[in-house]
Order: structure tokens, then C-alpha cells, then sequence
């Protein structure tokens, strides 16, 4: 494979003057186009060729001492609502700098760069159109029109020109996946230095310029390449961002944004990959106008930046999605980084979706095409400022390059009116009878009117409108809008369910180079059948395969191997309507590329649910486990409703939960579907339409037993079914048919932290009777469970184990992704025991996702989420689902076949914990046989009676109850 190797050009450039009919007015100064190909000169060596010796010279930066590996995450583990700044907590614009150089060096370098050798100060616009559909001022930093169509020739030249003489000499080299190469080698033809560009095979031709021959699979590949040549030749290496000169060339774009803007800035989003363009910015802006906030924007799927300003460190990306090529990045720099902590206030994340639809609104504004990364800035501040409300205000996008190929707009088409949400993909169910498609036909017809009569107005509720007619038709609709598998793939497939046996769905990202398909196909054919493929080429990093297999369950181990010895991406955005439409198993592969799951639920949990909810509602009782906020709106003391609580929440901010951030029963709606979580009852915001979908009755220190949650002016268990009872009125979803009641057994109390702090005497192990007692309470719940359940065929009641699943994570804490199981991240010693956790409590972790425990009783978001997978599994293995939105009272009336059963989370697990004793013996902690009658009673209205001889007596412990139905 050859390099491409860039020689002086013979003849001067033509000195050019860029002046744009609607660009702010610049200084005439005269500027170099880079446009001309025809005096670029070039020649192409192949790596056989002999290299003449030249004697080694130190690099630029003498290497770094061996630094421990860096963090390795996955991008799904940092998500959040389109438009949501996620915070960076360690912002601070006072602070000196503590990168290579300090906040003084970087002002004056960016002040008195060259750069404008070859670039030129590029035009602030203001988007009209966009502006007035928006409410705000949002203004094109339009560095897309550079010569060499993006920002990164100001980062490459500021550092080459920096060079000394005889480093420039003996030549620069660098590792590209495009617009970095192109600025290196006007950098070079301007220094009239030799240049060497080292490409990845997925580089697209439009960066290539057509002529620049590719070396290796990823940027990565080249990278190792280019680095190890320029030792062996003593060139300089020229890294695409992670270098003060380059983030100092970058921060000239900062430098013009505040010079050219003559009004207040409320914020300026940046396209974030390795972090070079938003640190110089920020370096610029923060010190001259620090008011002004600096907001990077990222793809879902590629969210580094956002990762490593979580965790306080910088991280490495599992795996990384191209769609964005130009931020396509696993790590950011390192001096950025240390920028970036410092001064940048936050990143949105933003999809692929939204940024197709930015694409469109600068081509429909400016008739510009940008390429996604180009555009990624402009997707961000558009859902920033519909998230939080943003009207009048000055907002700058950068909109940071155009070099697209041409066969990628076929995608972008496809997913620009999705982005804006003037498309949707819905799914249908048609009985095999006369006369459906008529019917079918008609309904859709009219939503089509309605948008010739009423243009521009129709909305999302529009859409809901017409879903509920198809639902009340009985005609299954389900909304596939927001899953990309579905987007991708299925609307490009006909055909009816398949019966192969041992079928596995999985889709694989293949790169886009000559025999990538034989390589998948020498490894898994011919000992697999395939019975499924669908090639989605998409002119970026790699092509989107859906693959249809059949593997025995005996041979998954091998598959397996198999599939990760390829090196492709492995990803599943497994929906449940793919299995029911078109596929007869339900054994999926996982997203990490090395786990199979085995059962369907599995798959349903680990790609979350785009449509409709699986169920119509969600209810939820108990304490402080699952209480949201009713105690905040109670006299009671039991409260979380300050901080360190919540602080890893999507709202960064207390909600009343009792942890860092969500809770099982959150994690749980998550999986299911909902779209927001239930409400907590008493709080302001159980009202109108949000009580649809289900509330949450829970309160800290409530439990069986009243008296406890009396005591502390909590809300007791059987006030919360009787509002229980109010809500059902107030939806009309008595007719729903009966509830699934779930039932958890108790956690290994013994390993909670605030029990060995209180009862270990020093010791760091689980207090064994505090354990034994909880199994045998266990015995006995399992014991009344099935009595209840003969005595009251209709009770359909599950009862859930939490004490293993636990205990498991708690005694093998590294298998389960955990580093601490025995103490708390807040709040572990004797003192904070006694009042939980709170902004004074002294060692709380900086990063919860490595401990069990949140505080000394409850697990930490990490852990519930673990939880609340292994508790869904238990309660919806092999059960059918069915999607169906609730029904107004007006539809009381449909068919039986359209009433769904309600799901009920009912979770008991009080965190003031004890065996209580009274004269010696055993005293009132629960009444599980009374409020499990109460529950029945409640739901069917059907008094039961009353039984002395139940397994579970009512002098037994003080626990429990979780959740779960089924639909």
C-alpha cells in the first residue's frame, strides 16, 4: 500500500480574495486559494521501495513516562435527552491552565498567529430562516468555507510554521481520516516543506482529493504508521488535535466569533472529536468573554468528550460509530482534555436523525451541504434551545466542514425529515381479510388531508391522533420512528415471518473496503447457514450488515469466538416487533460483540424499547428504595432531597430519590418503553396527562407494618394503596383487568454497608445472622406466596429473588463490573449512618458506577440497574408482549382483545432496617399476609378472608415488597 508524499510546488499560488455577498465585512486582506490541484505535485512510493537512511532525531515532545490504560467505556453508557447539557463539574474559567500552557500563553498565541497565510477569517451569518422557526439568533460560523473546505489547516500550519528550519527540512508526516491531511499539505506547499499523508482505506474519496493512496483498516492503523516512520526518518509527526500549537491555530476561530459578533452571546456550540477545535476556542473566549458558554456537541455514538468529563478523566471508547466521521474519535487529546475540564461548560448529544435535519437546514438556508460533523454543531444548539426554552438570544454554531461524498446524501435524505420529526415509521397489523387494506387506507388518508388543509401545523400529537384510530380499529400500529435498526434495514425487506429454526438475528458494521464480506464470509460459512443479509453501504467508516444465522445452542460458545476473532463492530438495536415480524427465535447477540443472550427478554432489555410502551401503566409502592419525591412534599424527615443525591441523575440535580441517580423502577420504565418516568403522587407534577402512564405511591420509611412509617410521618403502606384506589378512578382503568403483584424477597441485609459499620465490630465482612435471618424470611415469603396464590386462583402473584442477584455482585464485585461492594460511595461510617449522606459527608466517591452501595442502604444507580435487569428477566421470561397505549374512558367499550393488563411495581425495602424485639421475643415488623389481601381486595373488590394459620406470621421481620407484572 503506498503513501502519498507532497514535493514544493514549482509555481506560486494565485493570490485570491474571498469576498461572500452575505459574509461580515473582513479587512481586504489577500488570501491563498488552495484549489488549483494542477500545481500540487506529488508522488506515490510503495513500501518496498528502499528509504536512504537518515540519522534519528529526537520528536518534538520526547515521549511520556508509561502511563496505567486509560478507563474503557461504552458510548451507551452515557445518554441523555437530545438537548441536555450534560455539566461539566469541574469547570472553572479562573483557573490558570494546567495543560503545556498556561491561560496567558495560549491568549497570546492564538493572538499572534499566522495562520491567515492560508486561511482566512471565514464569515459569521446569521440564519435567517432557522432563526425565526427557532425563537433565537442562531449565527453559521461558516468555517466550512475554507480553502480546503474545513477548520483544521489553521491548527496544521500554526504548528508547521512554528518548526525550526531544519526540522521543516527533513519533512513532516501525518495520519488523517481527511480534513487534517488536506490542511497538512497546504501547510506544506505554503512552507515549501515534504510532506507525507498517511490515510485509513475508510477515508472518504472527497478528503482524498482523488489521488491519495490509503494505508490500513482504521485511523488507528495509520496512525501506529506514521508515527513509527517519522522516527525512522526523523520527520515530524503533526497530530490532528492534541498539541498546543494546533489547539492554538484552532483558537483563532474563537478569536474571530467574539471580534465579529456585536451583540451579547448567550452560548457557542463546537463540534467536539479529539477536543482541538473546542480548546482553543474555549482558551480564547473563556479569558476575553467568560460569561459566554462553550458547549460541545457529539453523536450518541461517539461521545468521548462527554465520558471523560463524567468520569473526571479522560476515557477510551469500546467502540465508536462513523456516521460523524470527522468526530469519529475512541480518545481525546490529552492537553485538550486538560482545556476542555477546565473551561468548557458541557456537551449535547445529539443523533444522527438531527444532524441529517441540520444538514438540510443549512442546505434549504445557505444551499451549502455540510458534511455530519460539519452540521453536528448546529444539530446541538437547535435541541439545546428547544430544551430549555431558549428565545431571543445570540447562539453561535460552528458549522466545521463540507467534505462529504456524494453517495452519502442518499442517507442523509432519507433521515433529514425523520430529524425534524416530519417523518415517521410506523408498523401496522392487517388481518388476512376483505376489505383490511380499504379500511387501512382510509384511516392513513386521513392524516394526509389534514396536512394539505393545515400545512406547517401538524404535530407529534397529530401522529398520536392517528394511532389511536388505528388502535381503536383494531388495527395494531407501533411507532419505529426513533429505531435506527428499523430505519436502516427493515424498510428495505419484504417478506413474513420467518420459521427457521435456530435463526440468531445480529448486525455487523463492515468496513467499506475490497474483501471485507469474504473475510465474514471464510469465518462463519459454510458450517452456519445464512439465512439473512442485508448490505446497507453508506460511503462512510463501514457498512450497516443485518445477518440472519442459524447457530445451535450447542455451538453459540464457538460462534461466538468466531465473531469476535473478525475485528468488525458487532452491534443489536433489537426491537421486539422484528422478533414478532419477521424472526422465529429469539436468541440475539449483545451489543459488546462477546455475549450472546439466550433468552428474548434479554434482548428487549439491552436495546430499550423506540415504539409504544410495553405496557399501558406502571405503578409503584414502598420506600425509600423507589420513593421519587413523595416525602419532599411531606412533614417527614426522612428526605434526599439535597445533595450529593441525585447528582448523576439525568437532571443532575435531588429528586427525593435516594440515590446518585436512577432507581430500579427508573431503569425499569426505561426498558419498558415509557417515555418519562411515573410521578411521584403528591408532587405538583401528578396531573393531568402525566398520571396516564402510571404514578409512583412510594415514601422513604414506610413498610408492612404502619406504625414504622407512623412513626415517621411517612406515608404507610395502606395509604398508599388507597391512593392507589383514588388514582384508578381518576384514569378510568378499573376494567383493565386484573394486576400482576410482584413481591421481592429480602437483600442479604447482613452485607449492607450501615450493618457491618453498626454490627461488624470492626470487621469488613457480612453480618451472618442479619443474613440468616433474612433467607429464612425468604422460606417463609416463598412458603405464603403459594398459599395465597391456592386460596385465590385469581391472585396472580409473583414473588422475585433479590437476595442472590445481590449478594453476588456484593461477594464477586469484578465480575459484575464493581470495584467496591463492602463500603459505600456516601456516607459508610457510624456518624453519616445515622443521617445517610449529605454534601458535608466526608470521602464520598468521585465515580459511583464502581460501588454496590450509593449510601449505607441503598444500591447505587449502577447497581440498580443491574437489578432491575435480573428482576424483569425473572418476571417476563417467556411471556408474550404486547404493545397498547391506555385507553381513554371514551373507549371503554372496544373489544377485549384491546384491554392490557397494568404493570405494578411495588418495592418494600426499608432503609431503617431491624429486627425488632419486644420482652425478648419478636415483635410487629410486617403484615405481608394482610397487605397482600389488601392488594387483591383492592384491585377486584372482592372482600377475602381472613386465615391464622398463614406461613409468613405477622411477628415476623420488617421488609419488603418489589414490584413487577406482566402484561
Amino acid at each position: 500500500m503506498g503513501v502519498l508524499r507532497f514535493a514544493p510546488a514549482q509555481s506560486p499560488l494565485l493570490h485570491t480574495k474571498f469576498t461572500p455577498n452575505d459574509a461580515v465585512k473582513t479587512p481586504s486582506t489577500a488570501v491563498k486559494s488552495f484549489r488549483q490541484k494542477p500545481l500540487i505535485h506529488a508522488t506515490l512510493s510503495k513500501p518496498t521501495a528502499e528509504i536512504l537512511p537518515i540519522p534519528r532525531v529526537p520528536p518534538l515532545n520526547p515521549p511520556a513516562a508509561e502511563e496505567k490504560p486509560l478507563l474503557r467505556v461504552s458510548p451507551s453508557s452515557l445518554q441523555r435527552e437530545s438537548g441536555f447539557l450534560i455539566p461539566n463539574e469541574n469547570l472553572d474559567s479562573n483557573a490558570v491552565g494546567t495543560g503545556a500552557l498556561n491561560a496567558m500563553e495560549y491568549l497570546t498565541n492564538i493572538l499572534s498567529s499566522k495562520v491567515y497565510d492560508v486561511a482566512y477569517e471565514s464569515p459569521l451569518q446569521l440564519a435567517t430562516k432557522l432563526s425565526e422557526r427557532c425563537g433565537v439568533n442562531i449565527w453559521l460560523k461558516r468555517e466550512d468555507l475554507q480553502p480546503v473546505f474545513s477548520f483544521k489547516l489553521r491548527g496544521a500550519y500554526n504548528m508547521m510554521a512554528k518548526l525550526p528550519k531544519e526540522q521543516l527540512e527533513r519533512g513532516v508526516i501525518c495520519s488523517s481520516a481527511g480534513n487534517h491531511a488536506q490542511g497538512v499539505a497546504l501547510s506544506a506547499q505554503k512552507l515549501g516543506c515534504d510532506a507525507v499523508i498517511v490515510m485509513p482505506v475508510t477515508t472518504p474519496e472527497i478528503k482524498t482529493w482523488g489521488y491519495c493512496s490509503t494505508l490500513g483498516d482504521s485511523y488507528d492503523e495509520a496512525q501506529a504508521y506514521a508515527k513509527n516512520r517519522a522516527q525512522e526518518e526523523g520527520r515530524t509527526f503533526i497530530p490532528p488535535f492534541d498539541h498546543p500549537d494546533v489547539i492554538t491555530g484552532q483558537g483563532t476561530v474563537g478569536m474571530e466569533i467574539v471580534r465579529q459578533m456585536k451583540g451579547p452571546i448567550e452560548a457557542i456550540f463546537v463540534p467536539v472529536g479529539g477536543g482541538g477545535l473546542i480548546a482553543g476556542i474555549a482558551a480564547y473566549v473563556k479569558r476575553v468573554s467568560p460569561e459566554v458558554k462553550i458547549i460541545g456537541v457529539e453523536p450518541l455514538d461517539a461521545n468521548a468528550m462527554a465520558l471523560s468529563l463524567h468520569h473526571g478523566q479522560r476515557v477510551v471508547l469500546d467502540q465508536v460509530g462513523g456516521f460523524a466521521d470527522g468526530v469519529a474519535v475512541k480518545v481525546v487529546g490529552e492537553e485538550n482534555f486538560h482545556i476542555c475540564k477546565e473551561l468548557v461548560d458541557g456537551v449535547v448529544l445529539v443523533s444522527r436523525d438531527a444532524i441529517c435535519a441540520s444538514i438540510k437546514d443549512v442546505f434549504e438556508e445557505k444551499r451549502s451541504i455540510l458534511e455530519p460533523a460539519g452540521a453536528l454543531a448546529l444539530a446541538g444548539a437547535e435541541a439545546y434551545c428547544k430544551y430549555y426554552g431558549l428565545k431571543g438570544a445570540n447562539v453561535v454554531a460552528v458549522t466545521s466542514g463540507a467534505n462529504m461524498n456524494f453517495d452519502r446524501l442518499r442517507l442523509v435524505t432519507e433521515l433529514a425529515d425523520v430529524g425534524r420529526k416530519r417523518e415517521a415509521v410506523l408498523a401496522t397489523y392487517m388481518p388476512e381479510e376483505p376489505g383490511s387494506f380499504k379500511q387501512f387506507a382510509e384511516l392513513v388518508d386521513i392524516i394526509q388531508i389534514e396536512k394539505r388543509l393545515y400545512v406547517g401545523l401538524h404535530t407529534e400529537a397529530e401522529l398520536d391522533a392517528m394511532m389511536e384510530r388505528m388502535e381503536s380499529s383494531q388495527l395494531r400500529t407501533i411507532n419505529l420512528t426513533k429505531n435506527d435498526l428499523v430505519k436502516d434495514h427493515l424498510r428495505h425487506l419484504m417478506g413474513g415471518r420467518s420459521n427457521v429454526k435456530d435463526e440468531l438475528l445480529c448486525r455487523f458494521v463492515f468496513p467499506e473496503r475490497a474483501g471485507a464480506l469474504m473475510k465474514f464470509l471464510d469465518a462463519l460459512s459454510p458450517q452456519w447457514n445464512i439465512s439473512l443479509f442485508h448490505y446497507r453501504g453508506q460511503g462512510e467508516t463501514g457498512a450497516n450488515v443485518l445477518v440472519g444465522i442459524q447457530v445451535a445452542e450447542a455451538e453459540m460458545d464457538e460462534f461466538r469466538n468466531r465473531a469476535n476473532s473478525l475485528g468488525y463492530e458487532l452491534v443489536v438495536d433489537q426491537a421486539d416487533f422484528l422478533r414478532e415480524c419477521y424472526f422465529s427465535h429469539s436468541e440475539y447477540i449483545k451489543t459488546n460483540k462477546s455475549y450472546i443472550k439466550k433468552h428474548a427478554f434479554r434482548s428487549l432489555v439491552l436495546s430499550g424499547v423506540h415504539g409504544d410502551p410495553l405496557v399501558p401503566a406502571l405503578c409503584i409502592f414502598g420506600d425509600s428504595v423507589v420513593d421519587v419525591g413523595n416525602n419532599n412534599n411531606l412533614l417527614s424527615l426522612i428526605k434526599a432531597n439535597f445533595l450529593p443525591y441525585g447528582r448523576d441523575f439525568v437532571t443532575h440535580k435531588p429528586t427525593g430519590r435516594f440515590c446518585n441517580g436512577k432507581l430500579a423502577t427508573d431503569f425499569t420504565a426505561d426498558y419498558l418503553g415509557f417515555n418519562s418516568y411515573p410521578p411521584a403522587y403528591l408532587s405538583q407534577e401528578a396531573k393531568g396527562r402525566s398520571i396516564l402512564t402510571g404514578v409512583n405511591f412510594a415514601s422513604a420509611a414506610s413498610g408492612y407494618y404502619d406504625r414504622t412509617a407512623q412513626l415517621y410521618q411517612a406515608v404507610t403502606l395502606t395509604q398508599q394503596l388507597a391512593y392507589y384506589k383514588d388514582w384508578q378512578s381518576k384514569v378510568n382503568l378499573y376494567n383493565l383487568g386484573a394486576r400482576r403483584i410482584g413481591v421481592t424477597s429480602l437483600p442479604p441485609t447482613g452485607c449492607l454497608p450501615a450493618a457491618i459499620t453498626l454490627f461488624g465490630s470492626g470487621s469488613n465482612q457480612c453480618i451472618a445472622r442479619l443474613n440468616h435471618d433474612a433467607v429464612s424470611f425468604n422460606n417463609k415469603l416463598n412458603s405464603t406466596s403459594q398459599n395465597l396464590k391456592s386460596r385465590f386462583p385469581g391472585l396472580k402473584l409473583v414473588v422475585f429473588d433479590i437476595y442472590y442477584p445481590l449478594l453476588d455482585m456484593i461477594t464477586k464485585p469484578t465480575d459484575n463490573g464493581f470495584f467496591e461492594s463492602r463500603k459505600a460511595c456516601c456516607g459508610t461510617g457510624t456518624i453519616e449512618t445515622s443521617f445517610l449522606c449529605n454534601s458535608g459527608s466526608v470521602g464520598t466517591c468521585s465515580n459511583a458506577t464502581q460501588y454496590v452501595f450509593w449510601d449505607g442502604f441503598h444500591p447505587s444507580q449502577a447497581a440498580n440497574e443491574k437489578l432491575a435487569q435480573n428482576l424483569l428477566e425473572q418476571g417476563f421470561k417467556g411471556m408474550q408482549y404486547k404493545r397498547h397505549k391506555i385507553l381513554s374512558p371514551s373507549k371503554q367499550n372496544l373489544p377485549p382483545a384491546y384491554y392490557k393488563l397494568m404493570i405494578q411495581f411495588t418495592l418494600v425495602y426499608s432503609f431503617f432496617w431491624r429486627t425488632c424485639h419486644k420482652n425478648g421475643k419478636k415483635h410487629g415488623c410486617n403484615h405481608i399476609v394482610g397487605i397482600s389481601k389488601n392488594i387483591l381486595q383492592v384491585q377486584s373488590g372482592n372482600h377475602t378472608s381472613q386465615n391464622s394459620n398463614d406461613e409468613l406470621e405477622e411477628d415476623s421481620y420488617r421488609y419488603p415488597i418489589f414490584t413487577c407484572a406482566n402484561t
